[in-house]
């Protein structure tokens, strides 16, 4: 049995239009991802507990600099 699913086949033009949303798509999704903000694992106060030192200020700076790097890179 011979099926021929695409027997009336769409304008060539509607692959431009389909690929043309589908691309838009993906870059906005792209974008909203690339852009949302994520809270660092570095901030938690959990930082001072597993670190085995007791000097909070020391830790605080270590986790202060982590964050920019974080942020910066």
């Amino acid at each position: 049995m011979n099926v021929n699913l695409l027997a009336n086949n769409p304008s060539w033009w509607w692959y431009l239009v389909l690929s043309g949303a589908a691309l838009g798509l993906v870059l906005v999704i792209w974008i909203i991802v690339k852009n949302i903000k994520v809270r660092s694992p570095l901030s938690l106060p959990v930082l001072f507990i597993s670190s085995g030192t007791n000097n909070r200020t020391e830790m605080a700076e270590k986790g202060e600099k982590a964050k920019d790097r974080y942020r910066n890179g």
